[in-house]
């Protein structure tokens, strides 16, 4: 009943558990108001303050994380999301990279670079309907069993976001405000910042972006697990457009494509 709901669902553990109920006492179950917030950066600063740990001591607080916590609906298993907190713990201390990130220039800042400049006409559909043609060719190969969501009817909505934003080159995400079909569904954004002539943002380099996000889309909820580095990785020229992606605040003065219009 709920496969063609978003990311997170419920767990199979906690559905029989609400079947079994239901048989038992023939009335529905009380409801319970919860909240609670999964974040993999204070369960990582946790770890941290904790100090050296044995293996068996990091995987005890990582359980009892895992059991505590939303990360049971988020992940399908402890060790999908021990996968995930290492990955998330690697690149904060700078071992892997993430396309999305940008670090938004110093206000004031000066700069002898050339201007990253601004083109509202620049086109985002075609590069998307490139990108997801090839992801699919590639999925059909490294991961056949989601490559059918790269299906134009399934492909997510895609925009350039209203402002520039800080902190990120595109997210993926459920769309969780708004009426009608919409509320619920996936959406890509991609940071209007980059909505520059294609001689400073070459087509190319927006469709590894977009690469990213689509991995994103077909492995929701996983994060930047081993599965997602692997499918990324096998986009072509990868490592280059990846440092290509890192290295833009090294060629361009970002404070105009960044000034909100």
């Amino acid at each position: 009943m709920f496969d063609d709901l978003p990311i997170p669902q419920p767990v199979v553990s906690d559905v029989k558990a609400v079947v079994e109920f239901c048989r038992s006492e023939r009335v529905a179950p009380p409801l319970v108001k919860v909240r609670s917030v999964l974040s993999l950066n204070r369960i990582i600063a946790e770890l941290r303050d904790a100090g050296p740990l044995s293996e068996d001591e990091r995987l005890k607080l990582l359980r009892e994380a895992y059991e505590s916590s939303l990360a049971r609906m988020a992940y399908a298993s402890f060790w999908l999301f021990y996968d995930a907190v290492n990955q998330e713990s690697a690149r904060q201390s700078d071992l892997l990279g993430n396309p999305e990130n940008v670090d938004h220039p110093a206000p004031g800042s000066t700069s002898t670079l050339p201007l990253l400049a601004r083109r509202s006409d620049r086109d985002l559909l075609e590069p998307f309907r490139r990108t997801a043609h090839r992801g699919r060719q590639i999925l059909r190969d490294a991961a056949p069993e989601v490559a059918d969501l790269l299906q134009p009817a399934l492909l997510p909505p895609i925009s350039w976001t209203r402002h520039p934003i800080s902190g990120a080159w595109a997210f993926w995400n459920v769309q969780l405000q708004g009426k009608g079909k919409g509320k619920g569904r996936p959406i890509i954004e991609v940071n209007c910042a980059l909505q520059a002539p294609k001689t400073q943002i070459s087509d190319e380099l927006l469709e590894y972006l977009l690469w990213h996000e689509l991995v994103h889309h077909v492995l929701p909820g996983r994060g930047h697990d081993g599965e997602f580095r692997r499918l990324e990785c096998l986009w072509p020229d990868f490592a280059r457009l990846d440092h290509e992606l890192d290295a833009l605040e090294e060629r361009f003065d970002m404070s105009k494509a960044f000034a909100h219009k």
